[in-house]
């Protein structure tokens, strides 16, 4: 329990802290799970964003409670602000995330592992159907080079078809720039 004086500080077990550094350490910890929990949904590693998941479920109202117990109204606004920025991207990575049923938790817990394998396998297989699983799988665009008619085409521009220095570059204009050279 965090006891909160007149001042906006909060005492706690090492002392005083002022609850906006506080805020900042818990605004952190979001952050932090929410890249962890980015990286094991990419990676498709179920059992470790099944923890992520529960950690950052626990962070997200620490972190608000705690911006919301900011006396200065102009730090307590920018705190729920960035709250606010951060909650946006680790709800689309909780959107993401494993969340196993409570029957497979517990016949997981009591040694029966087959319903929490079914499961993930399940997981895995919707992560790799919607594309938003290992790097590895994704299919990359094959680079083509712009085709010369285009508009937005690169064009080299030579002073009269001579060139003065065979050593040089020829100049690349953008063709909304041509006019101008």
């Amino acid at each position: 329990m965090i006891d909160e004086d007149l001042s906006g500080t909060a005492a706690g077990t090492d002392g005083s802290q002022s609850l906006s550094e506080m805020f900042m350490l818990a605004i952190a910890e979001v952050v932090r799970l929410t890249l962890a929990l980015t990286s094991a949904n990419a990676t498709l590693a179920f059992s470790d964003g099944v923890q992520i998941r529960g950690e950052l479920e626990r962070a997200l109202p620490d972190a608000q409670r705690l911006a919301e117990r900011i006396a200065d109204g102009s730090k307590r606004a920018e705190a729920l602000r960035e709250l606010g920025e951060m909650q946006s991207v680790a709800k689309r990575a909780l959107m993401l995330a494993p969340s196993p049923s409570e029957a497979a938790l517990r016949a997981s817990e009591a040694g029966d592992r087959s319903a929490w394998l079914a499961e993930e396998q399940a997981w895995i297989t919707v992560r790799m159907a919607n594309g938003t699983g290992s790097p590895a799988t994704t299919q990359r665009r094959e680079r083509r080079a712009t085709r010369p008619e285009r508009r937005n085409a690169l064009h080299s521009v030579f002073d009269d078809a001579q060139v003065d220095d065979p050593t040089s570059e020829p100049q690349i204009v953008h063709p909304r720039d041509r006019d101008r050279t």
